[in-house]
């Protein structure tokens, strides 16, 4: 049944050999009517051998039958995590379509969006029917800004309390030059690419991505804090609490983030003086094991100190300069410091032999000869220098405006490997590696429709993990073991599923959701 109205497919059965399971092809032939007869139309004419109107002799029950078990779960997924209601609330008109989209993104993460209708017509999903590939284009462009703001204001108030939110970004690279936002700049996937950037908010304790935003491609991670805070103002994120790489860790950033009055832990970077100050502090006591944290294997020691902010604030209430607390914690790393040591000697021996045999060097290879190097009638090695910057080897540290200990800073911070396998799903499963869209509008509505898969992935994945599913499934293994699972709906009569396995319904209890055959 679609939208209200049941259609009849003749089934035809078929063997495909690259997902070694069984498949199904459909022949829409008609209709039923409200009366529950069969209305046939010219496509049943032509296979049967007869005129339109001529009377038939038609059976009263006709059967349909579709692929559900992976959808029934994703079903469960996005009800529990409140996205159905989400999507419906801020589309009303196209929630349903924009969803089975994201489904089909989930489960046939190899495919493009084009060939959505040939896996429509064998699954379940919540639209119900085929999406022509001219509708595909013409769906993404209709999905309005306000209703993207709307739909991040309702993710956001889903935030569990006391969660932080980790924010990252990576690029996506491009051959479009009709898109805006494509720019030449540092492409973390190694591309000689134009790209794009994009950035994610994404909670730590819940793994649900909660809001994007897409990035001119030349735009570096420092300069986009102060945007994302007021994005964060204006979808009405309360209490809100960051983790942030320390790629975007600026004494502007820093003054912006405290002006706030936001929580957060971001990385400190290791060129700043009190970082360097405390660094220094520390080395001597690195290895008192009152302060070994052995969940990380490190050792861990914070530092309170006052900030003066002296930009004119996020807050037109906060300009001018004022004083602020924050708290460094500083960590030493054996293992770290001597991987660290081994890899710079060779750097520094590598450049030594340059210069000897006089190479040309990078730009990079001429700071290490000018830092490190002695260069006269032979190439000798400073060691004074070399032995101050390996002494500050294994160290590392992250800086936090509330207070809690360095063993809860690093933990908050090590979560923040979310966002690089929400990126990694994206670029992987989500086909986001390269754009395949020719304009700005096209792009908008095509991100938030892989947003939305993403979202879906993410709850997902968080059971996978909570169950210990990894260690025996990937994804595509457990979705396609649930997949074949089928739905038959038999005129007059309730439908009813397949056969279900004993592993298919463990799969199931594992994920948290009751197997459709007990519904």
């Amino acid at each position: 049944m679609i939208r209200g109205i049941e259609y009849v497919f003749y089934d035809h059965p078929y063997w495909d050999k690259e997902k070694k399971q069984n498949r199904h092809r459909r022949t829409y032939v008609g209709k039923l009517d409200r009366n529950g007869d069969f209305v046939p139309n010219a496509k049943w004419h032509a296979l049967n051998g007869s005129a339109s109107g001529t009377n038939v002799d038609l059976p009263r029950k006709l059967a349909t039958r579709q692929y559900c078990g992976a959808t029934y779960l994703l079903d469960e997924v996005c009800r529990e995590i409140g996205l159905t209601d989400d999507l419906r609330t801020c589309l009303p008109r196209n929630w349903q379509a924009i969803l089975s989209l994201a489904y089909y993104l989930v489960l046939e993460s190899d495919s493009p969006m084009y060939r959505f209708g040939r896996w429509a017509h064998d699954h379940r999903h919540p639209y119900g029917s085929e999406i022509t590939s001219q509708r595909i284009s013409e769906l993404v462009l209709q999905i309005p800004e306000q209703a993207k703001m709307e739909f991040f204001r309702l993710r956001a108030a889903r935030i569990e309390d006391g969660e932080y939110l980790a924010y990252d970004s990576t690029s996506v690279s491009s051959y479009s030059e009709a898109i805006k936002a494509v720019r030449y700049g540092k492409n973390k996937d190694g591309d000689d690419l134009p790209q794009i950037n994009i950035g994610i908010l994404i909670g730590e304790r819940s793994c649900l991505p909660v809001y994007y935003r897409i990035l001119p491609g030349n735009i570096a991670d420092v300069s986009t804090l102060p945007k994302l805070i007021l994005d964060v103002d204006f979808i009405d994120i309360s209490r809100l609490r960051l983790v942030i790489d320390r790629g975007f860790c600026s004494r502007a950033n820093m003054d912006r983030l405290l002006e706030t009055d936001y929580s957060f832990v971001v990385g400190g970077t290791a060129t700043s003086g009190y970082v360097k100050r405390h660094i220094d502090t520390t080395l001597a006591a690195a290895k008192d094991f009152r302060h070994f944290d052995e969940l990380h294997g490190v050792f861990g020691y914070t530092y309170k100190e006052k900030w003066q902010c002296t930009s004119q604030g996020a807050k037109p209430e906060n300009a001018g300069k004022h004083e602020k607390t924050i708290y460094v914690h500083v960590y030493y790393n054996g293992v770290r410091a001597e991987d660290e040591k081994l890899k710079f000697a060779k750097k520094v021996r590598t450049v030594a032999e340059l210069v000897a045999g006089g190479k040309k060097l990078s730009a990079s290879q001429e700071s290490t000869r000018d830092k490190y190097l002695v260069v006269g009638d032979s190439v000798d090695f400073n060691d004074e220098a070399i032995r101050t910057h390996m002494d500050r080897m294994g160290y590392f540290a992250l800086v936090s405006n509330n207070t809690i200990t360095a063993a809860e800073a690093l933990e908050l911070y090590r979560r923040k490997d979310i966002v690089e396998k929400a990126f990694d799903n994206c670029k992987d499963r989500l086909e986001l590696r390269r754009t395949a869209v020719n304009s700005d509008a096209a792009l908008a509505g095509t991100l938030f429709v892989q947003f939305v898969a993403l979202i879906i992935i993410s709850g997902i994945s968080k059971r996978m993990r909570s169950a210990d599913l990894f260690r025996t499934h990937t994804m595509q293994s457990l979705l396609d073991a649930l997949d074949v699972i089928e739905r038959y709906d038999y005129h007059g009569i309730a439908p009813h599923f397949g056969e279900i396995t004993n592993k298919q319904a463990l799969l199931y209890q594992s994920m948290g959701v009751s197997s459709p055959n007990t519904l």
